[in-house]
């Protein structure tokens, strides 16, 4: 399930390079004010497999009218589109109910109010699609360096990048699914992306945006598009639509 949210305010309102930090936090009261408990079981739980945890949900960079780059951040001019997703219902339910029953938000210390909520339509996708961005795809892998292991970001040009993406997609379907788990593979072919390095609590992450032709298991992209592709996706990484041009009647 994914909403798309309308963002009003007065006047530009102002986040730093690191705002993702700003809206996950963002996403987690939302969740909290109609359904303490099930966002405090997503923030400190979420769903287990071997050891890494997946908390299914992942959200857009936000998308304004205009913006305005300063050395520390951004000024972004209402108003702002910002999207949300999950394949768990009712962690969408109670966001969507927490953001229209309390519309006013807070980005920092800027007010801002929730004009519209969108539920879009779901999702049924073929084994080609082609998808973009909205917010940057990060995957990694690790690397023994004498007795230590050392993280390394790769790009969609590596020729692992497919592999990893498949293996992480698999480990989120076991979360979801249960025993279950989607047979078959996911490539992604770059049609055009950029590189960015940006950090988060601190943590420097190189990430990916772009177009990309998506190709395999239906099942698979569909979590992905759900729950995001990559890693860190609870923190705004790896969320991605229908490449505009062909999506009919894009509002």
């Amino acid at each position: 399930m994914r909403v798309r949210i309308l963002l009003h305010a007065d006047d530009c309102i102002w986040v730093p390079w690191h705002y993702p930090e700003w809206l996950q936090g963002l996403v987690y009261r939302t969740i909290g004010k109609t359904s303490p408990e099930l966002a405090s079981r997503l923030h400190s739980e979420g769903f287990v497999v071997g050891s890494r945890r997946y908390k299914l949900i992942t959200f857009s960079w936000l998308f304004p009218r205009s913006a305005t780059q300063e050395k520390n951040g951004l000024w972004l001019e209402p108003p702002i589109n910002w999207w949300v997703s999950s394949p768990l219902a009712t962690v969408m339910e109670a966001f969507a109910s927490g953001l229209l029953t309390y519309p006013e938000i807070n980005l920092g210390k800027q007010k801002v109010v929730v004009g519209m909520v969108w539920t879009e339509p779901s999702f049924y996708p073929r084994d080609r699609v082609v998808l973009e961005t909205l917010s940057p795809i990060v995957v990694s892998t690790g690397i023994v360096e004498g007795d230590k292991m050392r993280k390394v970001f790769l790009s969609p040009e590596d020729q692992d990048y497919s592999r990893i993406i498949t293996e992480n997609l698999q480990r989120k379907a076991e979360a979801f699914f249960g025993e279950r788990v989607p047979s078959g593979e996911v490539e992604m072919k770059p049609l055009e992306y950029r590189s960015k390095l940006v950090a988060i609590y601190g943590v420097k992450i190189r990430c990916y945006e772009g177009v990309f032709e998506v190709k395999g298991s239906p099942e698979l992209i569909k979590l992905g598009y759900e729950a995001g592709f990559g890693e860190r996706n609870s923190q705004g990484f790896g969320m991605m639509r229908l490449k505009v041009r062909e999506v009919a009647n894009e509002a």
